[in-house]
């Protein structure tokens, strides 16, 4: 009972204390009440900040924890700069023991393999594909289409020599350089085109040999990817999400683009510009204001004939009047009619860009690789020679949460197979397909002292043949099998005596 008569007069002290002074009671109850509630809050949104980092960082490509080389020339860096080349991490030769050995450490939910990689792969040619096109129509007999991609084809190589004339004023050309412009003005001759109206496959074959060569390539696309096992990669990473198309089947061959790198570097320019522009009016930056979106929008504008160049002639037909209804004009011109399009400002630029998905983008090539179609990727092995692939495009990806993150639009992804391919290591198939090549054509192995001898032969054997040059029988003709090289002469063929 005395304690809790103790407590009790405590608590009317306290009660007492506060009555009598409630503004400094208030004062400081306040100030602990303020601190608490801060301390609470700013660590709960810390905590959630630095909970949603890490997710962000380990549920899109890291992990919790990654393995390397213990050799590796350089340090691991997954979020490296791609500009600075490939750094060298080196391998893992036995993954399927390593995976065993880390699967048993406790807290170890799964293990997937993982390899980076530069590569590179080009936009193709476009005066190539218009060729290409025109030749399927010749084929075809149809005269209307050919007129059409006959003229499309001049307006491309009137480009290209204005091109090389423009070279010609400003530098001292090569005479390799000069019949350049003498065959494409040969090219838009009256009687070039004469010529391909009366026999078509000879004007063909030189436009194809002559023109086409010169027209630069497509721009070239630089390539970082990660080689994976595609399908744990979906299960463990849940920040991975398909964007376009479907994720590589199992046990297929086939390539993944980052969904911002596609829409960046992939994507028709017109479009790509025109997507940029639209983005940074949400963030109130304006064409009014901001050089650098009207230097965007003057690209855009310059690149009509990204779109006028992929048009057939029904298509042109139906586009000049849905742009002359749009822009309220009578003008006939196509390509003024898409500059004119094109030239936008704030007031217009969404009503534009939404006109241009809906009439335009169906139209076109959107991408220069589509979804479903072939990527030709090139890259070098660890040994330092070049290997290409044609792989699949099976669709695009993103990491949710991270869609305008630069560094991690930066990462494509290709299944395990195509990487080791590419990268040059050694497949059990590969090691199996060369030790039968090497069985069939009597292959040994020859050390760098004995290279000379096992080209030339040695010393003794050059001596006997010099000395005694009847005892050495004849060579088998030409026509005969390898294995017959060196053997005896047949019955007749043996010198005499």
């Amino acid at each position: 009972m005395k304690g809790l008569e103790r407590t009790a007069l405590l608590w009317r002290l306290a009660w007492r204390n506060v009555r009598l002074q409630r503004g400094k009671s208030l004062l400081v109850g306040g100030i602990f009440m303020f601190g608490a509630l801060f301390v609470v809050v700013g660590n709960s949104l810390v905590d959630a900040m630095d909970v949603g980092m890490t997710r962000s960082i380990t549920q899109s490509l890291a992990g919790h924890l990654q393995a390397y080389d213990a050799d590796a020339k350089d340090k691991l860096a997954i979020y490296g700069d791609e500009f600075a080349g490939m750094p060298d991490f080196g391998t893992i030769p036995d993954f399927a023991r390593f995976a065993a050995v880390v699967r048993k450490v406790p807290g170890v939910k799964a293990v997937v393999p993982m390899g980076s990689q530069i590569a590179m792969s080009s936009g193709g040619n476009e005066l190539d594909r218009r060729l290409a096109e025109l030749r399927a129509v010749v084929a075809q007999g149809d005269q209307k289409a050919i007129a059409y991609r006959a003229d499309q084809i001049r307006r491309m190589i009137e480009l290209l020599a204005d091109d090389l004339t423009l070279a010609e004023v400003l530098v001292d050309e090569t005479a390799d350089e000069q019949q350049h412009l003498v065959n494409a003005r040969r090219a838009l001759s009256p009687e070039f085109w004469a010529e391909f109206d009366a026999n078509p496959l000879p004007a063909l074959e030189f436009l194809e040999n002559k023109i086409a060569p010169l027209q630069a390539e497509g721009a070239y696309l630089g390539l970082w990817f990660v080689g994976t096992d595609l399908t744990a990669f979906a299960q463990v990473f849940d920040r991975f999400e398909v964007v376009l198309g479907e994720t590589v089947p199992e046990g297929e061959r086939g390539f993944l683009f980052n969904h911002g790198f596609y829409e960046d570097a992939v994507k028709n320019p017109v479009a790509r510009e025109l997507d940029q522009i639209l983005r940074a009016l949400d963030t109130d930056r304006t064409l009014a204001e901001d050089a650098e979106l009207r230097s965007k929008a003057d690209r855009a504008r310059k690149q009509y004939r990204r779109i006028l160049f992929q048009l057939d002639p029904e298509q042109s037909t139906r586009l000049t009047g849905e742009l002359q209804a749009v822009l309220g004009r009578t003008d006939a011109d196509l390509a003024e009619l898409l500059q004119a399009f094109l030239t936008v400002d704030d007031a217009n630029i969404r009503e534009r860009h939404a006109w241009f998905y809906a009439h335009i983008a169906p139209l076109i090539e959107l991408y220069s690789v589509p979804v479903g179609g072939t990527l030709t990727v090139q890259s070098f092995t660890k040994a330092g020679y070049a290997r290409s692939l044609n792989l699949k495009v099976y669709g695009t990806f993103q990491f949710r949460g991270l869609e305008r993150s630069t560094i991690s639009k930066q990462h494509n992804l290709l299944d395990l197979m195509s990487f080791r391919d590419l990268y040059g290591e050694n497949t059990p198939e590969h090691i199996a397909e060369l030790a039968a090549l090497r069985a069939k054509v009597g292959a040994q192995d020859v050390t760098a002292d004995e290279a000379e001898d096992a080209l030339f032969g040695d010393d003794a054997e050059v001596e006997a043949v010099r000395l005694a040059p009847a005892s050495v029988p004849a060579l088998a003709p030409a026509s005969a099998p390898a294995s017959a090289v060196g053997s005896d002469p047949v019955p007749g063929d043996r010198p005499p005596g």
